[in-house]
């Protein structure tokens, strides 16, 4: 909730923002917190960024994403599908209430992170088969076989 602030500092706050300043900057400016700065402005009209931007946290994601190949997704979702719009190479899959994100390339390395987070419980080969479907995988008979009698043991 934001505080309560002087007629004279909500006029100030919306002087300066239709100056072309950020609710941020304004809210460093005068010491105030940036969700009393939006709430004292959210009714002004203001461009939309043109160009798109990626913040550090989702930079961060990013990072991640290219390092490992996937991110699971905890509370990391909306960050994630903001890279989505940018990056559509980038997808997601769930199953079974348990969702991570990966690059298109790297869906086998998904698929290998997703099992080896159900690793404790035992992986039926209908399990696999469906993870390997989500992640449109295709495992040899092989593959299934060794996977299925790693989780077993």
């Amino acid at each position: 909730m934001s505080r309560k602030v002087s007629k004279k500092t909500t006029e100030l706050i919306r002087k300066e923002v239709l100056s072309g300043k950020s609710n941020y900057q304004v809210a460093r400016e005068l010491g105030l917190s940036e969700t009393t700065v939006h709430n004292h402005t959210k009714d002004i009209a203001r461009p939309k960024n043109v160009e798109p931007c990626i913040k550090k946290e989702q930079f961060d994601l990013f990072k991640d994403l290219l390092e490992h190949g996937y991110v699971y997704t905890t509370s990391n979702r909306n960050r994630l599908r903001g890279l989505q719009k940018h990056f559509p190479m980038i997808k997601r899959a769930n199953y079974k209430g348990r969702s991570l994100y990966f690059l298109e390339d790297y869906s086998k390395t998904a698929l290998n992170a997703m099992i080896k987070q159900k690793e404790p419980r035992v992986i039926s080969y209908h399990d696999l088969s469906n993870m390997s479907k989500i992640f449109d995988v295709r495992l040899s008979s092989n593959e299934k076989n060794k996977t299925i009698s790693k989780s077993s043991t």
